[in-house]
């Protein structure tokens, strides 16, 4: 088989991809030396904008409550509402009761990490080996030291490596726990990791991808809430840009037990990680409203859509997704020959150099 006419066509491509990034560096330079190129106003707006909203909240909200929100910062905790509105949005949806002192609340379920992990003065922490980069990133750069243990393809932790890790390692508060990648928790799991984390006297920050999208009839991935458990010794985080239906509000919510989640409370008062009374108070018309069935039915419908069109492609993926909204797909032939570049990557950016579609390498997550 004639193998140079794909070759020349990755050697194209990477050129392209090659000389792309060096765009950004440079790009990234000359911002840095030259900062007017990126004032959009005095830094502590900058903060906020960057780091809680994205310009989808305009489309949510209008630009004068991006005002507000910028005008009013975060301040300390002492309306609980938001975690009232939550606990009785849980009542309608698991018939289960939780307390206002079991929620927490963050500036989306990305900004709950540090805070929970925080919470405790321990610098070691679990991972599963195939996490996002940049929750690993976001980790590191916090001063934790990460004990990768091997998971498989959808994130389920090898659980004598991970007894293996415990014994070995000491100092270790925390474990994380991520099912991005389309599996359902079952109990046995849950009750398992349980186990260990009452032998080691550990923590576990579950950030659950979604609570109520699943695409089979025997996937709940909700079931984290109902095993008292591991409950006991973790806090289940989710956020409401998914199933909720609005992105760029940045509202996360985290579910533990009593005193777990008043550590965390603590910490978010030292380091004023609160979210803006604007942002709580869109929140709570949002959840009070209950339109996540709605929500959820249309990311099952576009899920659906997506595998029957790959399939009558003929293009092969991972696995049919239990839960969540990520799919999983195999680069084609000729991108998997790439050799100075990750497949996926380089694809990824043929995609949006050619056809301006923008998908994410799943490289990133491990």
């Amino acid at each position: 088989m004639n193998t140079q006419p794909i070759n020349n066509f990755l050697d194209q491509i990477e050129g392209e991809y090659l000389a792309s990034k060096k765009r950004q560096r440079s790009f990234s330079t000359k911002a840095k030396a030259n900062k007017e190129m990126i004032d959009i106003g005095s830094a502590a707006s900058m903060h906020l904008f960057d780091n809680l909203y994205s310009p989808n909240t305009f489309s949510l909200a209008g630009k004068d409550v991006i005002d507000l929100i910028t005008k009013y910062p975060p301040v300390v905790q002492t309306d609980f509402r938001l975690e009232e509105s939550f606990c009785q949005f849980l009542k309608r949806r698991l018939d289960v009761e939780f307390e206002v002192k079991q929620i927490a609340s963050f500036r989306g379920a990305y900004g709950s990490f540090i805070p929970i992990v925080s919470s405790f003065s321990e610098k070691n922490l679990i991972v599963p080996s195939n996490i996002h980069q940049i929750h690993k990133a976001h980790f590191a750069t916090h001063g934790f030291t990460l004990h990768e243990i091997p998971s498989d393809n959808h994130g389920l932790l090898d659980i004598e490596a991970l007894k293996n890790v415990l014994e070995t390692t000491s100092g270790i508060k925390w474990m994380y726990i991520n099912h991005n990648r389309g599996t359902s928790p079952t109990t046995e799991y849950l009750q398992s990791i349980a186990e260990i984390l009452n032998t080691w006297d550990m923590y576990a920050l579950y950030d659950a991808d979604v609570l109520f999208t699943h695409h089979t009839e025997d996937a709940k991935p909700w079931l984290p809430l109902l095993t008292p458990e591991f409950l006991e010794r973790a806090i289940v985080v989710c956020n409401l840009t998914k199933e909720f239906g609005v992105p760029g509000l940045r509202v996360g919510f985290g579910v533990g037990s009593q005193d777990l989640v008043a550590r965390v409370r603590n910490y978010q008062k030292m380091t004023l990680e609160m979210m803006p009374p604007i942002a709580k108070h869109i929140a709570r018309q949002v959840i009070d409203e209950d339109a996540i069935t709605s929500a959820a039915e249309i990311l099952k419908e576009r899920m659906q859509y997506l595998k029957n069109g790959f399939y009558k492609l003929g293009w092969p993926h991972q696995k049919d997704p239990e839960a969540g909204v990520n799919l999983f797909l195999r680069v084609p032939p000729a991108f998997e020959q790439a050799k100075k570049h990750s497949p996926d990557e380089l694809f990824c950016f043929y995609l949006v150099q050619n056809l301006k579609v923008l998908v994410r390498p799943a490289s990133t997550y491990g």
